[in-house]
């Protein structure tokens, strides 16, 4: 992990300024070893230039079209809500925006003032966002996410209803794959809103999304979400087949609490 923390720094050419390195070093502390060990170099000092911009602004988005790819790259980095459903409410946006999220990794970051570190591979009618979409993409995230505009009201005026039911494959939840968090594993049927549905259903069931990554291929979707309850542990062992019942009724839209 040091070995990889020079190398951030030394692709930042912050050898010569000891603010900046400490800035690195707290960014790969906060993370997890997954995000260091697995992010591009150049990946992880773009974040952290989003990071320096978090302390003027409440919410920093990007939208990067690669050349030669079929989607845009959306980041998002924003400070955490107390109250389950930051994700929910980025994932209601792109569904009232029509935008298809093809893979997502979220990441929270630990601290005194915990910030959300988010990028989801989007495209809309098969491509990557226009100029004048992207714009309208960020223009209602910020709206949203910070407080002047609802969810459910921003859903209303752009014409969408929620999805209906989550046609699901498989639901498992363990707490042996982590020390801190219950993993939540679902692979269920692609459909348009699918993450807004399912991040939804996780923040109204009172758990908080740590980690998500989230991928979908030949019209499936493969969800792993990390999360916690409202006290900030693990679901109780002896709890995860009711959770497990309870879950599947919020994904396939029979229950709403």
């Amino acid at each position: 992990m040091e070995d990889r923390i020079g190398q951030v720094r030394r692709r930042l050419a912050a050898a010569d300024k000891p603010e900046e390195e400490e800035a690195i070093r707290q960014h790969c502390d906060s993370m997890p070893a997954s995000y260091i060990l697995n992010t591009p170099l150049e990946e992880i000092a773009f974040h952290i230039q989003l990071l320096r911009r978090l302390k003027e602004e409440k919410v920093v988005l990007d939208i990067y079209n690669r050349p030669g790819d079929d989607f845009s790259e959306l980041t998002v980095c924003t400070f955490d809500e107390p109250q389950p459903g930051l994700l929910s409410k980025m994932t209601g946006v792109l569904y009232g925006c029509n935008a298809d999220i093809h893979k997502a990794q979220v990441f929270t970051m630990k601290g005194e003032h915990p910030v959300v570190l988010d990028t989801l591979w989007i495209r809309s009618g098969g491509m990557q966002l226009s100029e004048n979409r992207a714009q309208r993409v960020q223009n209602a995230l910020r709206e949203v996410l910070t407080g002047a505009r609802g969810i459910e009201q921003f859903l209303k005026g752009a014409g969408k209803n929620p999805p209906g039911g989550v046609l699901l494959e498989s639901l498992e939840l363990r707490n042996d794959l982590s020390e801190e968090h219950t993993i939540v594993h679902v692979i269920a049927r692609d459909l348009q809103g699918l993450l807004y549905v399912m991040t939804r259903a996780l923040s109204r069931s009172g758990l908080h999304i740590h980690t998500a990554k989230v991928a979908t291929w030949a019209a499936r979707a493969e969800n792993n979400f990390y999360v916690t309850t409202l006290t900030g542990g693990q679901i109780p062992e002896d709890e995860l087949p009711q959770w497990k019942e309870h879950l599947t009724r919020m994904f396939r839209g029979l229950s709403t609490e």
